[in-house]
């Protein structure tokens, strides 16, 4: 193993003993293969190279990712809500890469509280928004997503194990310790044993001083390395890129500043070693005898009425020199070719079935002895060109990447987010997965402008810079989709990525979201409440997102409950919770608290909720049950129904009166 497979293979000790012992079970390149793709975020590569299941290799993708972060996923996506926003968010971003290696690259990508690590993943959106510029000025855009929708790792072949043998004791050992989990090592004892490794179909690998002149065996005189005994492994390490080798390759004129011309001659200089390994089967010998047997019995019908013995055994012989030529027969092969075709000579021709299954077992171990030798050959040259392998394949899967991000950040408008330390800020923001919505039915969605705690350089006119708020207002006025928006304005920047909005400013902090729960089995209460014990103990800066925890039990003793809840919060926690129970929390509370209100105006000619989805900063808005039942009233035919439902308006708006004058003293 090289020192560098051995140095990458130290950035692996995380992975679990078993997919450890799964890593010392491949061979150098099949495992610089999976160091490849881990470092590429591939998983679908490894899963196929180790033979484990695309959920396991995919977690191991995100472990590396983790190393590399420098934080654990839990520890910055602190709650399931938040963990499974970010899994729908990542798989709308992976649609855009057109490689399949793009594509599990998005999935794999984890957040980070590192500030490098995100102003360099942000740098990737620059590069590819200028990539995108200069392609679409020479109108090559389209011919570069298919070029790289065409770079795809083959499937690499399946190695049949081969028998290595030697005569020493030493030598057995240490063939033992080198190629005994891929092939079958043999120590030669008798006179026997070697006849019956010698009598193989296949040829033997052999290593000893004693010279060695059998058909079929491969000797080496001193200890060999993987390349010497398989050189097919390496070989296979490039034809597996082959064809993204190739779109690398005509890549390199159409986008600029993709590749040096070095780099680009050196690919083509191993491409040109691998069409080489390619073109080394030796010809089919069983068809080539089945073909001439058909040609000679054609050519005797022809001369039986008119022509001599002697002369059909000079057009038999005619035939038998075509197929020493044709397969460069040694003389003693060609001989033995002899034998079998005038062994028995009758009509129909047949060669004797055993003096030509001789010659073939012959044959094919002298090709095969051949093969190797030619392949060992140019995969000694071959090795020299593996670390500019690697490169073209990382600036290729980069630029699918950049172009993928670019396009995302265009079609949605994105912008990339300035990273404050003291709570965040957004003018315009929007919920990237209603606006995914939009696109498909053409609806068109508010944008809002949020802030919390004290921003640097984005401010929002009329946020009080507190860190807590209670965000109140109108039934389905939006509330909900507000803070599943700052969630994801937050995902994104924790993973390094443009946000939708017009301008943006967000803390690099682990986030806790909690979704709306309701009563529906005993023990929702304790098992909600259970769920927020990580965020009382966790004294870093955090946001967290509260959306409705009303349902869980009576209105006045959950209204005690949020308050406590928020005055027991660490004091760099910032925090924002979604509530229709504002009169009940504010007399319990011991921290100053910013409340902000979604106002609904009425309903419109059809019937439909009017609502202004910008808050409104200090300002308590009344959930709007009047205007649902107003509803009702106005499509009620029944004149008593319909005088019931004005009542309950009347009686509803009463309440909402005399619970604002309550909050207001």
């Amino acid at each position: 193993m090289s020192d560098e497979t051995k140095n990458r293979l130290k950035a692996l000790n995380f992975l679990s003993e078993y997919y450890a012992r799964l890593l010392k079970d491949i061979d150098e390149y099949r495992l610089r293969s999976v160091i490849e793709f881990l470092e590429l975020g591939f998983f679908e590569g490894i899963s196929e190279y180790l033979g484990i299941s695309v959920d396991d290799s995919y977690s191991i993708v995100k472990k590396y990712g983790e190393t590399i972060s420098g934080f654990r996923v839990l520890s910055i996506l602190r709650t399931k809500d938040i963990r499974i926003l970010a899994e729908r968010i990542l798989k709308l971003i992976s649609s855009y890469p057109v490689t399949d290696v793009g594509r599990c690259r998005v999935l794999s990508i984890t957040p980070t509280l590192n500030r490098s690590i995100i102003e360099d993943r942000l740098k990737l959106v620059d590069n590819g928004l200028e990539i995108l510029k200069r392609l679409r000025n020479r109108g090559l855009l389209s011919r570069v997503l298919n070029i790289l929708s065409k770079a795809r790792f083959t499937k690499p072949p399946h190695e049949k194990p081969l028998v290595i043998a030697t005569s020493s004791r030493e030598y057995y050992n240490n063939l033992s310790k080198m190629f005994s989990v891929f092939h079958r090592v043999e120590l030669i004892d008798s006179k026997d044993k070697f006849k019956q490794l010698i009598s193989l179909k296949e040829p033997i690998i052999y290593v000893g001083e004693e010279p060695i002149h059998e058909p079929g065996v491969i000797a080496f005189n001193e200890l060999p390395n993987l390349i010497d005994i398989n050189p097919s492994i390496l070989i296979n390490y490039f034809t597996t890129r082959k064809p993204i080798l190739e779109c690398f390759i005509e890549l390199y004129s159409l986008v600029e500043g993709f590749s040096d011309e070095n780099l680009i001659n050196r690919i083509c200089e191993a491409l040109s070693l691998v069409d080489e390994a390619e073109k080394q089967s030796p010809p089919d010998f069983k068809q080539i005898i089945v073909e001439y047997e058909e040609k000679i019995n054609n050519e005797l019908k022809k001369l039986i009425s008119t022509s001599s013995t002697i002369e059909f055994r000079k057009a038999l012989e005619s035939m038998l020199w075509d197929i020493t030529g044709r397969l460069k027969l040694t003389e003693n092969e060609r001989k033995l070719l002899w034998e079998a075709a005038f062994e028995s000579f009758e009509l129909p021709f047949q060669f004797h079935p055993v003096k030509i299954r001789s010659l073939e077992i012959l044959y094919v171990k002298r090709m095969m002895e051949k093969k190797h030798m030619k392949l060992r050959e140019i995969a000694l040259k071959l090795k020299s060109y593996i670390d500019d392998v690697d490169e073209a394949l990382k600036k290729l899967f980069s630029l699918d990447l950049e172009i993928a991000l670019a396009l995302f950040t265009e079609e949605y408008g994105l912008t990339k987010p300035i990273i404050g330390s003291r709570g965040f800020a957004f003018i315009n923001g929007r919920n990237l997965l209603l606006q995914a919505e939009e696109f498909k039915l053409g609806l068109k969605l508010q944008s809002v402008s949020y802030a919390l705690g004290e921003t640097d350089t984005v401010k929002v006119k009329d946020a009080t810079p507190l860190n807590i708020a209670l965000l109140t207002g109108a039934n389905s006025g939006g509330k909900t989709t507000l803070i599943e928006t700052i969630a994801i304005i937050h995902i994104l920047t924790l993973h390094g990525l443009p946000v939708p909005a017009e301008k943006a400013e967000v803390s690099l902090m682990p986030l806790y979201m909690f979704k709306r729960k309701t009563a529906k089995r005993t023990g929702s209460l304790e098992a909600s409440l259970r769920s927020m014990g990580r965020m009382f103990s966790d004294s870093r800066a955090k946001l967290v997102l509260i959306d409705e925890f009303e349902a869980l039990t009576e209105p006045g003793a959950m209204g005690r409950i949020i308050a406590s809840i928020i005055n027991n919060t660490p004091p760099n926690t910032y925090m924002i919770l979604v509530t229709h129970l504002a009169a009940e929390i504010t007399p319990h509370l011991l921290r100053n608290v910013r409340i902000d209100g979604i106002v609904a105006k009425g309903l419109d000619e059809k019937g439909n909720l009017i609502v202004d989805r910008q808050p409104i900063f200090n300002k308590l808005g009344i959930s709007t049950p009047e205007l649902v039942v107003e509803k009702l009233a106005l499509k009620a035919r029944n004149r008593k129904i319909r005088k019931t439902y004005r009542n309950i308006v009347d009686t509803i708006r009463e309440g909402i009166r005399q619970t604002l004058l309550k909050w207001i003293k």
